[in-house]
């Protein structure tokens, strides 16, 4: 019994020794929890992409309501003509209307897809700029090697959050960034359909 006992003890404490060299081979995890949607707020850099990124809403919004205006009289009008066409008449001028409506809304989708794809241009310049180094820097800063966006944890101590930290070194080293001409693509789209 003695000896059962005595190769239990020494079988258990060569099992700890192996278990406690295998975890040293890895470091403590170290958490940090950043949330991307404030720094995309916050930092001075996002501030001026959505700036840019208004500019050409506006514009194109000054446009929309213009055309928008334009094919309500034209609806109005058409309306009153009803009982004045012929119904042959009546039903050209409804197709043309109705062909007139349909290019209004591909003319509004391109418009909001090449918006768009310039901000999304816009923040992929960001990242390459260094977002990741900032977010790198911090996080060695605090001795983290786990960084995890605020949206995917459960539940985490604000005082984990290194967002605010971030954002700090983000306006230090890049503040604006170039946002490109929506106008570009959408020539490229008017190409592409002929």
């Amino acid at each position: 019994m003695k000896k059962f006992i005595l190769t239990f003890i020494v079988a258990t404490l060569f099992s700890a020794n192996i278990h406690a060299a295998e975890t040293k081979a890895f470091p403590s995890t170290v958490i940090g929890i950043i949330n991307i949607q404030k720094i995309q707020t916050d930092a001075k850099v996002f501030k001026y992409i959505a700036e840019k990124k208004k500019v050409y809403v506006d514009k194109y919004q000054k446009e929309i309501s213009k055309k928008e205006a334009e094919l309500k009289k034209a609806n109005e009008k058409l309306v009153q003509q009803q009982n004045l066409l012929t119904p042959k008449a009546f039903e050209e001028k409804k197709k043309e209307f109705t062909k007139s409506l349909v290019k209004f809304q591909q003319e509004l989708q391109a418009k909001t897809a090449i918006v768009n794809r310039a901000h999304l241009e816009a923040i992929q310049k960001v990242q390459e700029k260094g977002l990741l180094d900032m977010i790198a820097k911090v996080s060695a800063k605090h001795k983290i090697n786990m960084v995890v966006a605020a949206d995917q944890a459960v539940f985490y101590k604000p005082e984990i959050d290194i967002t605010e930290q971030v954002v700090v070194e983000l306006d230090k080293k890049i503040k604006t960034v170039e946002f490109p001409n929506p106008e570009v693509y959408l020539k490229d789209l008017k190409a592409k359909k002929k």
